[in-house]
């Protein structure tokens, strides 16, 4: 049940589709779906029993539930870095497991219409991952985070994703002050390693989940 004006969800489908579209000529496979709860069906029949998965730090991630549904299974091995209790030296250690997961899933901080997918890091754990290592990848990204080009995307993720995360964090970073990237020099600065897939390979080993819908930062 669509709970918008039905022309804006028609707007966005289209835009949707044609992003999906210029994805899968790049190589990644590619879905759209109305709405998180058919991105999580999407997602959940895609697993097998014994399976690994590993994922990035991600908003979307928690919106959409995935990780408390994945840590109540039983035939999953979930590699979970925030864990109660975890060391730095344990979070690394997990960090690093997840670049043999069967799985890895996380977001993206924007997503190019001609199908660039465009991302930021402060460790580099995320983007690693995505870019090499987990035999099989899934990206979910809401219709928030399109955008016409990789120049605005880079322009996105630096003074909104990473503006809005550094304020969910606590950052002591400039950007929390006024809203938009200093390009500043701060032991809590979280934009240090700026990736660009611009294709899958192998191909459709990345799978990017399109959601009708506004999720994450």
């Amino acid at each position: 049940m669509i709970s918008e004006p039905i022309e804006r969800y028609k707007y966005f489908s289209l835009r949707l589709e044609k992003t999906a579209e210029a994805l899968r000529k790049h190589g990644f496979e590619s879905v759209v779906v109305e709405n998180a709860d058919l991105a999580r069906e999407f997602f959940f029949s895609r697993l097998r029993d014994g399976m690994s998965v590993g994922f990035g730090g991600s908003r979307t991630l928690v919106e959409l539930q995935l990780l408390d549904t994945l840590r109540s299974m039983k035939n999953i091995s979930l590699l979970d870095r925030t864990g109660a209790g975890i060391s730095k030296e344990q979070k690394g250690e997990v960090e690093r497991r997840c670049f043999s997961a069967d799985i890895f899933i996380a977001s993206a901080n924007a997503l190019c219409e001609n199908g660039v997918v465009v991302n930021m890091d402060k460790w580099g754990n995320r983007t690693a991952a995505i870019e090499f290592g987990p035999h099989k990848v899934y990206l979910f990204v809401g219709r928030n985070k399109l955008v016409p080009n990789l120049e605005t995307a880079i322009f996105r993720v630096q003074n909104e994703a990473a503006v809005m995360n550094c304020i969910r964090f606590g950052s002591k970073t400039p950007c929390v002050g006024d809203g938009k990237c200093h390009d500043c020099n701060s032991s809590d600065r979280i934009c240090s390693t700026l990736s660009v897939v611009m294709r899958s390979s192998p191909a459709e080993r990345i799978c990017v989940v399109l959601v009708n819908s506004d999720l994450g930062f």
